[in-house]
């Protein structure tokens, strides 16, 4: 548990203001952080080391991807369990155990045997609050118990590993905070309190596995606005294209492949959008492949 979290207070520089400015009419568009930070490409190539150093593969993916293939494959079997299954969320040593003793499809054994985490995550949150003096105060909020408002399984609580505080209190971390927390208050609706989530995730390339950075298919974050994947590194990989769509889940309006230093703005309303993020394949399939990206969640508050 965190104590020791402090406060900032980061001025809205005229970039920021101007670009936020700019962008007021759309609720879809593309950012680069060139536009808010001098030396980025030296700030994205840091951010990514974060992935080696401190943060550890997301364990619930094994979860997700089990029950995904069970109730694919052996819809039968999945639903006489399912209760019991269900009980098992947040205890990984047991996932693959659970259903190794109850499955006999042998090609459904075997996928669950040899299935291994892909995504490597970390999460912090912040309060964001617009003074009158064109500065954002930033809170930090710690690593709480992250549950998202949606109705599939994305609402049962997860942790992830902490952001570290070398990455988190870093100066142009904390810029590109406030120059996010500035695009979602220039909406119509202008909100000064925003909680802000922040999430770290490199999805490798799994040779005879999907290796899809958000492996739910088109679905919502349960927030008011998201950045939905700012990439910090495409390492040896095609795909990881960002789609956004209309409330029905299937019109397309926006499609494309994001670079380093891109990311996508969008509003996460129910009502409004949805999204979705390609797989990723290797180039050189003896090569080491990923995709970073850095997401952030604007939740408005009062």
């Amino acid at each position: 548990m965190i104590t020791d979290l402090r406060e900032y207070l980061v001025p809205i520089d005229q970039s920021s203001r101007k670009y936020a400015r700019q962008a007021i009419t759309s609720d879809i568009q593309t950012v680069h952080i060139k536009d808010v930070l001098d030396d980025h490409q030296q700030f994205l190539e840091w951010m990514d080391q974060c992935f080696e150093k401190y943060l550890d593969f997301d364990t619930y993916d094994s979860f997700l991807f089990i029950d995904r293939k069970v109730k694919e494959l052996d819809p039968t079997v999945y639903h006489t369990f399912k209760e019991d299954w269900n009980n098992l969320w947040g205890s990984p040593n047991e996932y693959k155990n659970f259903w190794l003793s109850r499955v006999e499809d042998m090609k459904l054994l075997e996928l669950i045997r040899d299935f291994q985490p892909f995504r490597k995550r970390g999460c912090f949150t912040y309060n964001c609050i617009r003074s009158e003096n064109d500065f954002w105060k930033i809170q930090e909020n710690g690593n709480p118990l992250f549950e998202q408002q949606v109705e599939d399984i994305r609402s049962k609580p997860r942790q992830y590993t902490e952001i570290p505080v070398s990455y988190r209190r870093n100066d142009d971390f904390l810029k590109l905070l406030a120059w996010v927390a500035e695009l979602t208050f220039k909406r119509p609706i202008r909100h000064p309190k925003i909680q802000l989530t922040c999430h770290m995730m490199r999805t490798y390339v799994q040779q005879g596995f999907d290796s899809n950075p958000a492996p739910e298919g088109v679905h919502r974050d349960g927030a008011n606005y998201i950045v939905s994947g700012l990439v910090l590194n495409r390492k040896n990989v095609v795909g990881g294209t960002s789609t956004v769509y209309l409330a029905d889940g299937k019109t397309q309006v926006f499609s494309r492949q994001l670079n380093p230093g891109e990311g996508l703005f969008q509003a996460d309303e129910e009502n409004l959008y949805w999204h979705s993020v390609s797989s990723i394949k290797k180039i050189n399939v003896e090569e080491e492949a990923y995709r970073s990206i850095i997401g952030f969640d604007m939740v408005f508050k009062n």
